[in-house]
């Protein structure tokens, strides 16, 4: 691992992050893989269990069908439930992936329970931060589509050029908060302290890490079509590639942001790998 315990503090390098990032997930993927599955079966199973009791409740009747009272609330509800669900193990698996990224990175084993035991402990937190997130972006990207939409009509290229646009910014704006996660798991960060983190440790190196977050863009959407072609050609080997593939995506994100936390406080502040992960201790 290039954690530097010894030797002077490394620098950020968008070569450096992508390089460790990918040996560390290559180097545990089977410990990664297991987080990931334990984390996200149940949230799925969970999630499943709504629809389908939604699903049963239209067909019993009176007083489980919602939509006797009020058409479409039981779906509604049912399928609130699972998207809760799904975003609360995807949360968790971030946060759980976080805590064992930066255990190996200082040269100790992946711990899987206590990986998960993390993520869970840090649930909350992360996910009032993504929602304050998701709600600010929400409204930055209203206002900029209904600026620039209003400019940009009549022009025949106005879509496609405020599409591109609005995806680039909203990217370039991600990279101020990529490593919110990370400040929220390893210093225990408040729910608004950790986006001032975040925008700390990424000034100066905001498009580095653009760079980052397009190729994941770009890795997805190749990959999203290749399944798409391999599905055509072998449907059971294209749906178990997909699944893999979905799973290797997910994880790569905060295996990266992990890493590059570490890389931007060894920089920024000279904080050796054990400093870092001592607050685990």
């Amino acid at each position: 691992m290039d954690g530097n315990r010894g030797g002077g503090a490394p620098h950020f390098a968008v070569g450096r992050v992508i390089a460790t990032g990918i040996s560390v997930m290559f180097g545990n993927l089977l410990s990664f893989l297991a987080i990931a599955i334990l984390v996200f079966v149940p949230a799925i199973v969970v999630g499943g269990l709504a629809i389908a009791l939604g699903l049963a409740g239209q067909r019993v009747g009176p007083g489980f069908n919602f939509k006797t009272t009020n058409p479409g609330a039981g779906e509604t509800m049912f399928f609130g439930v699972f998207a809760i669900s799904v975003v609360a193990g995807y949360l968790t698996m971030v946060s759980a992936l976080t805590y064992a990224v930066l255990e190996r990175m200082a040269g100790r084993p992946v711990a899987i329970g206590a990986s998960i035991s993390r993520g869970v402990q840090m649930l909350w937190r992360v996910f009032i931060a993504h929602l304050l997130l998701v709600v600010a972006l929400g409204l930055l990207g209203f206002l900029a589509m209904f600026i620039f939409g209003s400019i940009l009509t009549g022009f025949g290229l106005g879509n496609i050029i405020l599409s591109l646009a609005f995806g680039a910014g909203l990217i370039y704006v991600l990279t101020f908060y990529w490593v919110m996660v990370p400040a929220l798991v390893v210093e225990r960060a408040g729910v608004f302290e950790c986006f001032g983190r975040s925008f700390d440790l990424t000034k100066g190196h905001r498009w580095g890490i653009f760079g980052i977050l397009l190729l994941i863009a770009i890795a997805n959407w190749a990959i999203g079509l290749a399944n798409q072609l391999l599905t055509l050609a072998a449907p059971t080997a294209g749906g178990v590639i997909d699944i893999a593939s979905g799973l290797f995506i997910l994880a790569i994100s905060p295996v990266l942001a992990a890493v590059g936390y570490f890389y931007l406080r060894a920089e920024k502040e000279g904080a050796p790998i054990d400093d870092v992960v001592r607050v685990f201790d």
